[in-house]
């Protein structure tokens, strides 16, 4: 169906995503519970062009339930965007295995219509089982151990990885390659993740990199 679900316990998030994606092209549903978006998905016939959904801080059965319902048909083939309150591993894992995912940070609202729209246009999981090897990410932490971890969990699901142990050596690589993903760890020496942040940002040849901080 023609439309985005979006999944938002709370009102006044509701309302910023509302706001966000009124500009597009598609109807707006509204799901104020995990509990009533399964049965929604339960019920349907066809899939929703996207779902949006807002996720706790943690674990919660029923989302993991819902999540789940989104790996099966016929949904597979809606786009689906995870609004995160703080970066978890078992979020990201989710989206890796995922075509057609991303998550994005709250704090960074403001970006995820452009990101949605970037999902409706990547070719449909029925079509293309590997839709996400063409995404590149830049994965920035000095700890060499969780660079090797991300870098096999990522490479795993298809994803195009690049590492660095710093800011600088980060700002260097994205100088040099296209990446449409950087997540960053904040306590980094030499420049945290949020003035690396603020750097790209800054640039308009990597101000359309997705950035989220690991804290």
């Amino acid at each position: 169906m023609d439309s985005i679900l979006i999944v938002e316990p709370s009102a006044t998030l509701q309302y910023v995503l509302r706001r966000v994606f009124v500009r597009l092209p598609l109807a707006l549903q509204i799901s104020p519970s995990y509990a009533d978006a399964l049965e929604r998905l339960h019920n349907a016939q066809r899939s929703y062009r996207a779902v949006v959904i807002g996720t706790p801080v943690g674990t919660d059965t029923t989302i993991d339930e819902l999540l789940a319902a989104l790996n099966r048909a016929p949904h597979l083939d809606s786009a689906v965007m995870l609004m995160v309150h703080a970066v978890e591993r078992h979020r990201v894992e989710w989206v890796a295995g995922r075509p057609r995912s991303a998550w994005l940070l709250w704090e960074n609202y403001a970006d995820c219509g452009d990101r949605l729209e970037q999902l409706l246009s990547m070719p449909q999981s029925s079509v293309v089982n590997n839709a996400v090897s063409s995404i590149r990410v830049l994965f920035v932490d000095d700890a060499r151990t969780v660079r090797e971890g991300f870098r096999r969990l990522l490479q795993k699901h298809g994803y195009e990885i690049e590492t660095a142990n710093n800011m600088n050596e980060a700002l260097v690589k994205v100088e040099q390659q296209d990446f449409d993903i950087a997540i960053v760890d904040y306590f980094m020496p030499g420049g945290n993740g949020d003035e690396l942040c603020k750097r790209l940002r800054a640039d308009p040849r990597t101000a359309a990199i997705a950035v989220a901080i690991l804290t």
